[in-house]
């Protein structure tokens, strides 16, 4: 929105913005590293007049699941004063928050009430494709010709990344910044030194190695980002490449001076390949190139095997892991998460060749799980991630989860721990167990066409094609869900099967006992596999499986991921785990019967499984509704 003067939070300085009024609400990005649930924006009160100072006040949504939320910025800035590409008179009032996952970007409005933003407009990854060539958008900057948007892969998910740009207003995405690409491939922060007409940027890697974590052979083999990039800001020509060399991996955030007379500026490396350390760097000005210097190393410290990850332990020693810094606005203190050790360190930056370190307190940690020394809410997972500084630089504001990352660096020590990757397909053998337990799923047939034919081994085979008629009906969902993903987004399509379970639950309350396919005890191996397809039909046994089924096969909705390789392999892989756990519970208790027990105790004894049954289909529906 255009503004008849410019913007009151636009600051021709760093030392006038210094001066600027306390903030007082914060934007926090809240995600489901499961992908179930749409992320959000929180609105916390940081205002230390306010009653309700450190509590979330406010929070907004997105209507899809997956997005996986991350450096979210304003679409205008101070920048917007510069000389050289005036717009003084745009409003800062928008939020544009990428998602790295999904490809889209949503803009939300601050205004009139900061404490309840609203999403006014949502960017399909088509359409950004399509402008610019690229895909997973993951920091916004908002810059003097537009808003600048780093994206790690091309139109196809892979390099070359870069950055794209996005009008102030309308946030029309215009096209891709560069022009003269040179030798840069990947992509990760960009900034830039606007009196020396300069953009810098860093590099990560393709999303496809990196999406679904830290690919071991990808890092040991130094093919991570590792390099700076400077270009020609005006011409948007590629200038100059330093690599920092084989043994640092993850060339991450920039922090360029805030004087624009200063040609200089840090930057992060996660690990060395060497002694697991990480460093910051300064970049500078040498002659008519550029230069970089390591000026800080931040030492892996021992610790104990046992109260390592499994990727770790064989080092015996818990990385920094520096995510993330920030330098404060009058270029005096660069602040440092250290997001394994869980370390938050200050160090002066006065000489940006020559940093002393000033200060550090401890929060959290892969090893350590300090608390916070004013929290009473005990010991933290995570660490300190991504920092925040106040303009006044009195104030430190730092998030201590690492995307859905915390899951590849476990917390938990213990042996007996179960990974979070492993849940659901536990649950999909549950639920294989809870189906082969109940009679009307197979066993008793079998049991009584055995007993009726005097062999086991009648019994056995029998067990056979009732376990495929019950996969086939199972993979019958499967399909469905896959061929619905494609058009309608995992939310909507969550609440649907909601719905489509409960009402099955009351069918079958009300009429499921008098819908039972029969089969004479002559049955072959095809009737067998008919009737035990209709009856898992009948029951919905299929339909019990959708809450676990919806986050495996469609993680980021609709059809984000439905490849050969991704969601049609892993809907075949649980149609198999749930299979395999049904025929074996079905063939123990069809032994047991037949060989000791005799089907005369379900006359004396049984549960209502049907009641359960039922129960089970309704709590599955108030699942998949609740998330």
């Amino acid at each position: 929105m255009v503004t008849w003067q410019p913007d009151p939070s636009f600051y021709p300085s760093p030392r006038q913005a210094a001066k600027a009024p306390p903030e007082t609400v914060a934007y926090v990005v809240a995600f489901d590293p499961g992908r179930r649930k749409p992320d959000g924006i929180a609105v916390v009160d940081v205002d230390p007049k306010s009653r309700t100072c450190s509590q979330i006040v406010g929070t907004v949504s997105v209507p899809n699941a997956g997005d996986e939320f991350h450096h979210f910025g304003w679409n205008a800035c101070s920048s917007c004063l510069c000389p050289n590409a005036p717009h003084p008179h745009v409003e800062r009032r928008y939020l544009v928050v990428p998602g790295l996952r999904s490809s889209r970007i949503y803009i939300f409005d601050t205004k009139p009430d900061p404490r309840a933003p609203k999403l006014i407009k949502t960017i399909e990854p088509e359409e950004i494709a399509e402008k610019t060539g690229y895909t997973r958008p993951h920091t916004i900057r908002c810059g003097p010709g537009g808003i600048y948007v780093t994206a790690l892969g091309n139109k196809d998910g892979k390099a070359p990344g870069g950055i794209f740009v996005m009008d102030h207003e309308s946030f029309e995405p215009l096209g891709r910044w560069e022009v003269e690409r040179g030798p840069q491939q990947l992509a990760y922060d960009g900034w830039w030194h606007l009196g020396y007409d300069t953009m810098v940027t860093s590099e990560w890697g393709t999303p496809d190695t990196f999406e679904n974590g830290l690919i071991p052979e990808v890092l040991l083999g130094s093919k991570y980002g590792r390099r700076l990039h400077f270009w020609d800001f005006t011409k948007r020509k590629h200038l100059q490449e330093i690599d920092f060399g084989e043994e640092h991996q993850l060339v991450f955030e920039l922090r360029p001076a805030h004087d624009p007379t200063k040609a200089y500026g840090f930057v992060n490396c996660v690990i060395s390949l060497k002694d697991l350390s990480s460093s910051i760097w300064t970049w500078y000005r040498d002659g008519d190139k550029w230069a970089v210097k390591k000026v800080i190393s931040i030492q892996a410290e021992p610790a104990d095997p046992d109260d390592l990850p499994p990727v770790l332990k064989g080092f015996k020693a818990c990385p920094p892991l520096v995510t993330d810094i920030d330098l404060s606005m009058d270029d005096k203190f660069l602040y440092v998460s250290c997001w394994g050790t869980g370390d938050l360190q200050q160090y002066d930056v006065s000489d940006p060749f020559n940093p002393k370190l000033a200060g550090k307190v401890r929060i959290g940690g892969i090893v350590s799980r300090a608390s916070h020394p004013g929290a009473k809410n005990g010991k933290l997972g995570g660490g300190p991630q991504m920092v925040e500084i106040s303009r006044d630089g009195r104030r430190v504001y730092f998030t201590n989860s690492f995307d859905g990352w915390r899951a590849r660096y476990r917390t938990v020590a213990s042996m007996t721990a179960v990974p979070a990757a492993w849940w659901p397909w536990l649950a999909l053998a549950g639920l294989g167990l809870f189906h082969g337990v109940n009679p009307g799923m197979g066993w008793l047939f079998a049991v009584a066409i055995g007993l009726h034919r005097g062999s086991q081994r009648i019994v056995l085979l029998s067990l056979v094609p009732i376990a495929l008629g019950h996969a086939a009906a199972v993979a019958a969902v499967v399909l469905a869900l896959l061929v619905f993903g494609l058009v309608i987004e995992s939310a909507i399509l969550s609440r649907a099967a909601g719905i489509a379970l409960i009402g099955w639950a009351a069918w079958h309350a009300l009429y499921g006992h008098r819908q039972r396919p029969r089969v004479g005890m002559q049955a072959g191996a095809l009737g067998l596999f008919l009737w035990s397809s209709l009856m898992a039909v009948v029951h919905g046994a299929g339909l019990m499986l959708i809450p676990v089924l919806l986050p495996l096969c469609l993680a980021a909705s609709p059809g984000q991921e439905l490849t050969a390789s991704g969601s049609i392999t892993v809907g075949l892989a649980a149609v198999g785990v749930h299979t395999a756990a049904m025929l074996a519970t079905i063939a123990a208790v069809s032994v047991i019967v037949y060989n000791w027990i005799g089907v005369a105790f379900l006359r004396r004894g049984w549960v209502n499984l049907d009641l359960v049954w039922i129960i089970a289909l309704l709590a599955c529906g108030a699942i998949l509704l609740v998330s």
